[in-house]
């Protein structure tokens, strides 16, 4: 083989590469046309969301069911990122970055006006812990305003705050605690005259028994589900309900290895990540461990 017959042969390898990478999977409609799950958990939406080349962290849609957010980490990001996808028409776009900066779980309120999520950017030219903190982005016609961290009534100088839930009735719950020495539990602030208030520690006797891991509560707040920590951190997850009378439940395992639920944004599925991977299943599954 001569030189220039060499040359061309590496060319069109390296074409065949760029090719290869450049290969966009289009996913359309409602879902991004997955086949829904039943109630054995699924990945979703392989070789788009669920990849090889970062590991998906979470996953939450938009109330709307238009706008898909995701965090990741890997690959050619260093730190947590939330990317985004929006249905354009009945195309899903390819997966973007939200932010600049580090940022992980975001969660949005019923209304679509306000997403909360966690980072370890620094909430002021004081702030060197690098601890994380709750943030607030505002709807700004169909993108998001500046990002804000919440104050000083929420996020507290000596713990973290972070893996956010909100619910229908504006209570924000949160993990809170040593983020590096534990134990971490689950706090919550009602939302007053547009006003968080000073978070308070959540009632339920097993939110002292064990550190918990990723916990998010019902929009309802009907129940809870968590990751104890200890042997099982990161799964599998339990499940709490609440009673008439306000009282929680002994936690239940719920069988689900894996970690980081929430509800889709119709509620009919529930969301978590597994090996790396997002997957769902049918939100009827919660009510066969009442």
């Amino acid at each position: 083989m001569n030189k220039k017959h060499f040359v061309a042969l590496i060319l069109f390898a390296i074409t065949l590469h760029t090719k290869a990478q450049d290969q966009i999977i289009v996913l359309k409609g409602e879902y991004m046309g997955q086949e829904a799950p039943g109630l054995t958990p699924k990945v979703f939406a392989p070789g788009f969301i669920s990849t090889n080349e970062y590991s998906e962290v979470s996953a939450f849609f938009h109330p709307g069911g238009k706008e898909f957010y995701f965090t990741i980490l890997g690959g050619r990001f260093e730190a947590f990122t939330i990317m985004v996808t929006k249905m354009e028409g009945e195309i899903w776009s390819k997966p973007q970055p939200l932010l600049d900066g580090d940022g992980m779980v975001p969660i949005i309120t019923r209304d679509g006006q306000k997403l909360y999520y966690g980072s370890i950017e620094p909430t002021n030219e004081n702030d060197i812990k690098r601890e994380p903190n709750l943030w607030m982005m505002e709807r700004a016609g169909d993108s998001w305003g500046d990002p804000k961290p919440l104050g000083i009534e929420v996020n507290t100088p000596d713990d973290g705050e972070w893996f956010p839930s909100i619910a229908d009735n504006g209570t924000l719950y949160f993990k809170g605690g040593n983020f590096l020495e534990g134990p971490e539990n689950i706090y919550y602030t009602e939302n007053k005259n547009g006003a968080f208030q000073k978070p308070k520690l959540f009632e339920a006797s097993f939110n002292s028994k064990y550190s918990i891991e990723d916990p998010f509560v019902a929009p309802d707040e009907s129940y809870v589900i968590f990751s104890p920590g200890g042997p099982d951190l990161f799964g599998p997850m339990h499940i709490s309900f609440r009673d008439n009378k306000g009282s929680w439940s002994t936690p239940v395992n719920m069988g689900l290895k894996g970690t980081l639920p929430s509800l889709s944004h119709d509620r009919k599925y529930l969301f978590f990540i597994k090996n790396d991977d997002v997957y769902w299943v049918d939100a009827q599954i919660i009510k066969t461990f009442r």
